[in-house]
């Protein structure tokens, strides 16, 4: 092995120490080929996901002068579902 090669060069280091966490995310992000025969970018199947968005079940605590109310439920897109009320 040549000296350069084994040569660990720790300025590098230091400089990526002292970025940031998203300049770091730049520097190690893939750049997409501009080449029309790249393979890569052929051969490249993007999928998208659509994410539902799942019920949270909530309860919700009323502490008032003379009564305490409890209501549960559930809360999803904005809406809440109640089940029970006590």
């Amino acid at each position: 092995m040549s000296q350069e090669k084994s040569k660990f060069n720790l300025s590098k280091l230091k400089d990526i120490g002292s970025m940031d966490v998203k300049d770091i995310g730049k520097l190690f992000k893939k750049e997409k080929s501009n080449d029309v025969n790249s393979s890569y970018e052929v051969n490249k199947v993007e999928k998208k996901i659509r994410i539902k968005e799942r019920a949270k079940l909530v309860l919700s605590i009323d502490l008032g002068t003379n009564y305490i109310k409890l209501v549960e439920g559930k809360y999803q897109k904005g809406k809440v579902i109640l089940n029970k009320a006590i």
